[in-house]
C-alpha cells in the first residue's frame, strides 16, 4: 500500500510503498540521519533510519564504471570529508589483513625490482648521474623505478576501487592492469608537467591543476579510457569538489602524520585509510553518499 511520505533535502515527497522506501535507503537516496518518514497512523515525522526494516539491509554494490558512463550534472552533493574518512576507516578494519598483505607485497616488489636493477647497473658498469646520490643507482635504473611505481599504482587503483565499491577485491589485482601501462607513464608524465608549469606560475595554478585533474589516473582505471578522456573526466568529476577535495587531501596527510606520530608502527594502519578515504572522495563525485554506504 503506497502510504509512507518522507523528506529529502528539506522537500517532503510521497506517497511510496515501503519496498520503494527500501530501494532509496539502499541507493543511499535517503539519509537515515537527517530525512524524515511518515506514513498513517504515525503520530509525528520520525527519522528515516529509526523505522525498522529500511536500512537493515546492505545496499548493492555500486555500478560497474565504464567509458560510456556518465556524470549526471549538478545532481552531486559536495563531498563530506568525515563520511569519506569515517567510511575508509570501517573499510581497514574490515579488511585489515588483506591491506596489511597487499602492502606486504608492494614492497616485496619494490624490494625486489631495486635488487635487479642493482644488479643491472653493477654488471653493466652504470652509475648515478654526477652529483646524485650512488645509492639512487643510474639514470636507468630510476626511470625503470618509476615505470614500477606506475604499474602498482594502477593496480592499487583498481584494488581500492574495488573495495570501496563493495566488489571482489584480490591482491592479484595489484599486477592486473599492465595493458594501461603505457597510458599510465602518458598521465604521470603530463600531469607532471601541469602542475610543474602551473607551481612556476606563483603556485596556486600548479594546486588548481592538480585538484582539476589529479584524479586522470584512477580514471583512467575506472573507465578504462585513453589519456586524454583520463583528463577530462577528471576535470569534469571534480567541477564544484576542488576545495572538498583540498580539505580531503589535507585529512588524509594529517592521518600520516598521525600514523608516523604514531612511533611509525600506526602508519601500517593509517596509509590504507588515507588511500581508501581518497579513492572514497573520487567515488563520491560520482554517486554521492551512496559511495559511503554501508555494504558490509
Amino acid at each position: 500500500m503506497a502510504d509512507w511520505f518522507y523528506t529529502h533535502k528539506g522537500t517532503q515527497s510521497g506517497p511510496v510503498d515501503f519496498e520503494t522506501l527500501r530501494g532509496m535507503a539502499a541507493r543511499g537516496a535517503l539519509d537515515a540521519e537527517k530525512d524524515l518518514v511518515w506514513s498513517n497512523g504515525m503520530k509525528d515525522w520520525i527519522s528515516a533510519g529509526s523505522v525498522a526494516g529500511l536500512f537493515d539491509q546492505p545496499p548493492p554494490p555500486l555500478p560497474i564504471v565504464g567509458p560510456d558512463f556518465e556524470l549526471e550534472s549538478g545532481s552531486i552533493e559536495p563531498i563530506e570529508v568525515g563520511a569519506c574518512v569515517k567510511r575508509a576507516f570501517e573499510l581497514t578494519k574490515k579488511n585489515f589483513g588483506q591491506l596489511v598483505l597487499a602492502m606486504i607485497t608492494v614492497l616485496a616488489v619494490f624490494f625486489m625490482a631495486a635488487l635487479v636493477l642493482g644488479v643491472i647497473d653493477a654488471a653493466m658498469g652504470w652509475s648515478a648521474p654526477t652529483g646524485s646520490s650512488s645509492s639512487h643507482g643510474s639514470v636507468f635504473n630510476q626511470l625503470a623505478m618509476q615505470v614500477v611505481s606506475i604499474f602498482i599504482s594502477l593496480g592499487a587503483a583498481r584494488f581500492a576501487l574495488n573495495l570501496v565499491s563493495g566488489r571482489p577485491a584480490e591482491i592479484t589485482q595489484i599486477f592486473g592492469q599492465g595493458d594501461k601501462l603505457l597510458r599510465g607513464i602518458g598521465v604521470s608524465i603530463l600531469l607532471g608537467l601541469m602542475i610543474l608549469v602551473g607551481l612556476i606560475f606563483f603556485i596556486v595554478p600548479g594546486i588548481w591543476l592538480g585538484l582539476k585533474y589529479g584524479q586522470a589516473m584512477i580514471a583512467l582505471v575506472d573507465r578504462n579510457c585513453g589519456v586524454i578522456e583520463a583528463f577530462k573526466y577528471s576535470g569534469k568529476i571534480t567541477e564544484g569538489h576542488k576545495a572538498k577535495l583540498m580539505v580531503l587531501g589535507f585529512a588524509a596527510m594529517g592521518i600520516m602524520l598521525a600514523g608516523i606520530i604514531a612511533l611509525v608502527v600506526g602508519l601500517v594502519f593509517a596509509y590504507p585509510v588515507a588511500g581508501l578515504a581518497w579513492v572514497l572522495g573520487y567515488r563520491w563525485m560520482q554517486f554521492g553518499r551512496r559511495a559511503v554506504a554501508d555494504g558490509s
